[in-house]
C-alpha cells in the first residue's frame, strides 16, 4: 500500500507483478496529499492520514469511505496512522501530539471526543509509528535538520495498556 501526492492510496498486489494497483480515491473535495496509510487490525478498513488534518476510513471489501475523523486545525498534518492490536483503535501522530481514536463509537455529535490525547515530540513531525508485535509497547521518531547543522534525532517508547 502506498499513498501519494494526488491524495490517492493504491493498493498493490504483489503476487501478480502484471495487475495495476487498486486505487481508493480521496473523498470529494479533499485537498492532496495523503501522508499515510495502514490497515486495520482485521485487514478489512484502511485508515488514511492526510495534511488537512483528517483521517479518512475505507471500507476495503465495500470499497467506500465509513468516516473521516478530523482532527482540529491546529493539529496540522497527519503525519502517520497505525493500528492498534484491539481492532477497535488507531493511533495518530500530527504535529502537536499522539491520538488514540476509539473506532468502536461512531458519535459525530458536538463537544463529544473521539480521542485521547497522549504527549508526545510537540512541536516535531513524527516520522516512523511501531508497534510491537505483542500490542503492549509503542516507539515513535522524530528528525529534524537544522539550519546551523544542529537538529534533533528522538525516538520515545510508550507502554500501551489496556483498559
Amino acid at each position: 500500500m502506498t499513498t501519494s501526492v494526488d491524495g490517492s492510496t493504491l493498493l498493490w498486489d504483489i503476487r501478480d507483478k502484471s495487475a495495476l494497483p487498486m486505487k481508493i480515491t480521496p473523498p470529494p473535495k479533499t485537498p492532496p496529499w495523503a501522508l499515510s496509510s495502514c490497515w486495520s487490525a482485521d485487514g478489512k478498513r484502511i485508515h488514511v492520514g492526510r495534511r488537512n488534518s483528517t483521517i479518512d476510513e475505507f471500507d476495503i471489501v465495500a470499497g467506500k469511505l465509513l468516516r473521516s475523523l478530523r482532527l482540529p486545525s491546529s493539529s496540522g498534518p497527519v503525519s502517520q496512522v497505525c493500528p492498534l492490536p484491539n481492532n477497535n483503535s488507531i493511533l495518530s501522530a500530527s504535529f502537536d501530539n499522539l491520538r488514540v481514536w476509539d473506532l468502536s463509537t461512531n458519535v459525530e455529535k458536538r463537544g463529544f471526543v473521539q480521542f485521547q490525547i497522549i504527549p508526545a515530540h510537540h512541536g516535531a513531525t513524527i516520522s516512523q509509528m511501531y508497534i510491537d508485535e505483542s500490542g503492549k509497547y509503542l516507539a515513535t521518531a522524530v528528525g529534524s535538520r537544522e539550519w546551523d547543522g544542529t537538529g534533533t534525532n528522538t525516538i520515545l517508547f510508550y507502554e500501551i495498556s489496556t483498559v
